[in-house]
This record gives structure tokens, C-alpha cells and sequence, in this order.
């Protein structure tokens, strides 16, 4: 019988669990509180998962179960004294194992509230110009440190200041900020501009349904980078993903991206800047189509 059959007292539960943390074995100690994490506090919470991955550090040691750990973190978004912050960098730790469960990460919070945070990411991905390559290879763990910081910059779609129906001016223009003078002085800049248009590409519609919100389009303005604004191109044309297709159908779908985006260009006239991308993104929405007519009438000649 496991130690997660124990249903005595609290102290006994945290004697436990205490005792399993004592010699290295985190998972186990997770497994003993499961079915009582409601009783264990947050704090000893966090030396579990700290113990977890202090036992994971082991080149033979495997993570058993990512349900049981996920279900730690999901106890922690209950509760008041879990802070957003001491979750988040616990989260980091674990990103393989809960990027794709259920629960929204507080990592994606922290990003973007914090640019700070969200420029030590860049850090860990991006060399900057003048840097040189280390001399030396960089271990499993830091390679595996640079790719889960990438797959967090490339699926951050959260918007700094923005709620379900407006963006806060001041908060986005505040983050944008932060990042670049930080990106600056690591000689990252360029690279950083180019996330940023990647974030902003996520911006909601104006309430007159137009893309993107004027919020967005005076901050393209502001910055005047192409860097950006080659960012949210490259963005907005990714964020389809995987889509379906009849086998001759064409590029009929993507004119009405090229047809819809110049309607967009039209009403931002008064954004010349974003004026100029939103045509450019129609124009490699038509040259897209194209392609997928030569793609159709190629099968057809075929068929």
C-alpha cells in the first residue's frame, strides 16, 4: 500500500511528505498528498514541485505523471497567497509537462505584465549582434532552458493592457517601452521589435470591426519600426495554422483575406503607417492565391 493511502492527521501527512522531500523524492511526495492537497499549504506545495524538480535533475529520473503535477498547479490558481509570479517561475521549470494541458498558464500573465521577464526569455533564445558563440557547448539543461523560452515567445499571444473589448493606451505603450530600452542595452533590439509585432498582431478588432484596434494602430505609428512591422506581417499570416482545403479549390480563400485586409487599409487611412502594412498583407494574401491556383489546376491536370 502507497503512502497516498495515509488519511490520519495533517501532522501525519506532513511528516510524510516532509520525509520523502528529505531524501529526493519529490514525485512521491506529490503522490502522498494527492488526494489531499486541499491540506497541505502553499508553501509546502512549492517545496514539492521544488522537489520535484531538484529529482528530475537526475539523468535517469523520468517525470512520472504530468496529470498529477498539473493538478498541483491547478490546486495553487485556487488560492489567494499563490502568487502569480512564485507560480509562473515554478511553471517555467515544468513548461514541457503543462504546455499543453488544460489550465491557463500564469506564465503567459507574468509575460505580459512583466518585460522584464519577457526580455530574459529573449536573452535565453537571442544572441545579441555583438555577442560571439560560447567557446564551449552548451549543456542538456541549458539547451532544453533555450527550447522551452522559445516555445513560450512563439505561442504568447497576449496583448499587454488588453481586455475582451478594449486596450489600455498606456499599459501596452508602457510594456513596449520597458522591452525596448532593456533590448537596447543588450544589443537586442532588432530582435525584440520583431516579437513585438508578433504580440501585437494578437490585437483585437475596433469597435467598428476593423483590424487592428486604434490602440495598435497608434503605436505603430509611434515606433516607425519596420522590424515590427515586418513582425506582426510574418504573425498575422501564421496565425491560420493548419487549415482544410478542397483538393481544386484555390486560392479563392485567400483573396478574401487579400479583399478584407485592403477594406481594413481603407478605414485606417488616417494610420498611414498601418495603412502601408495592412496593403502588404493583402498583397501576400494575393500572391498566395495565386500559388494555391497553380497548386489546383496542377492536380487537376494531373487527375
Amino acid at each position: 500500500m502507497g503512502p497516498h493511502w495515509i488519511k490520519g492527521p495533517r501532522r501525519e501527512l506532513f511528516r510524510a511528505v516532509l520525509s520523502l522531500l528529505k531524501v529526493g523524492r519529490g514525485q512521491a511526495a506529490l503522490r502522498t498528498a494527492f488526494n489531499r492537497l486541499t491540506d497541505i499549504p502553499t508553501e509546502l506545495i512549492y517545496r514539492i514541485l521544488d522537489g520535484i524538480a531538484k529529482e528530475l535533475e537526475r539523468e535517469e529520473a523520468q517525470l512520472d505523471s504530468s496529470w498529477e503535477l498539473e493538478n498541483a498547479f491547478t490546486e495553487l490558481d485556487r488560492r489567494a497567497d499563490a502568487l502569480d509570479f512564485d507560480v509562473a517561475k515554478r511553471e517555467f521549470v515544468f513548461y514541457r509537462a503543462l504546455e499543453y494541458g488544460n489550465r491557463p498558464l500564469r506564465l503567459h500573465k507574468v509575460m505580459a505584465c512583466d518585460p522584464e521577464f519577457y526580455h530574459h526569455l529573449l536573452c535565453l533564445v537571442f544572441r545579441g549582434k555583438s555577442e560571439t558563440a560560447p567557446n564551449t557547448e552548451p549543456s542538456q539543461a541549458d539547451r532544453a532552458r533555450v527550447q522551452m523560452s522559445y516555445s513560450l515567445l512563439s505561442k504568447f499571444a497576449s496583448v499587454p493592457g488588453q481586455s475582451s473589448d478594449d486596450i489600455d493606451r498606456a499599459s501596452l505603450a508602457r510594456w513596449i517601452d520597458h522591452l525596448r530600452e532593456l533590448a537596447f542595452s543588450s544589443d537586442r533590439l532588432e530582435v525584440a521589435d520583431v516579437y513585438i509585432g508578433h504580440i501585437l498582431a494578437h490585437a483585437i478588432q475596433d469597435g467598428d470591426g476593423t483590424w487592428p484596434h486604434r490602440v495598435v494602430r497608434d503605436e505603430i505609428e509611434r515606433l516607425s519600426s519596420d522590424s515590427v512591422e515586418r513582425g506582426i506581417q510574418t504573425e498575422r499570416f501564421n496565425m491560420r495554422g493548419a487549415h482544410w482545403k478542397s483538393l481544386y479549390g484555390g486560392g479563392t480563400e485567400e483573396r478574401g483575406f487579400a479583399t478584407q485586409n485592403r477594406e481594413y487599409a481603407e478605414k485606417a487611412a488616417a494610420w498611414p503607417r498601418t495603412a502601408a502594412l495592412l496593403r502588404v498583407i493583402a498583397k501576400n494574401w494575393d500572391a498566395q492565391a495565386q500559388y494555391e491556383d497553380i497548386q489546383a489546376n496542377q492536380r487537376k491536370l494531373k487527375s
